[in-house]
């Protein structure tokens, strides 16, 4: 039970039944070679939809960078979704976020799940935890504004702040640790 359990957790909330990558992604010693990227087109998900078993298709987009509050910063892993398509392809995403936080949703723009260590470095807390903190005199207040730094595949410079809509614990440490 506990084997089966672990399998459709992984399949079906964090990496899919099946992954379809460009020749020489999985080589390549960038850690995350955006310039090897599949098409993402409306023909593309067609013509993997239309394979005998496919039930739903989505698509992602695995980048690193930095990540700071404002005092500090750290490496980061980004998973880039497509919350059109991700609950229908992978039933399980966001089960294991933790209390005081939710699911991305297809309304959100700059938000952010973190692991939950990550956030926990940064003194991170989630939108809805912030509204119910009480200021602490003299202390420094948490933030659910975080902000990404990364590299487009061409190699421009790209910076957005993301709100923390929720936090997560995979229990595996370097994604609860680097992993947005």
């Amino acid at each position: 039970g506990f084997v089966e359990l672990s399998i459709r957790s992984a399949v079906e909330g964090k990496l899919g039944a099946l992954q379809i990558h460009r020749a020489g992604y999985l080589d390549n010693l960038d850690g995350a070679p955006l310039k090897l990227s599949m098409p993402y087109t409306p023909e593309m998900i067609e013509r993997i939809k239309s394979v005998r078993g496919v039930k739903a298709v989505t698509g992602r987009i695995q980048f690193n960078g930095l990540i700071n509050n404002g005092q500090s910063q750290t490496m980061f892993v980004g998973r880039g979704i497509d919350l059109a398509t991700e609950y229908a392809a992978m039933p399980r995403s966001g089960n294991d976020l933790t209390p005081g936080g939710r699911k991305l949703q297809l309304s959100d723009t700059r938000a952010a799940l973190v692991g939950e260590e990550l956030a926990q470095s940064f003194n991170a807390v989630t939108t809805q935890e912030k509204e119910q903190l009480k200021p602490v005199t003299g202390a420094a207040a948490p933030s659910d504004l975080l902000t990404i730094n990364s590299s487009s595949p061409e190699g421009r410079a790209n910076s957005m702040a993301v709100k923390v809509v929720g936090k997560f614990n995979s229990g595996m440490p370097f994604e609860n640790k680097r992993v947005v």
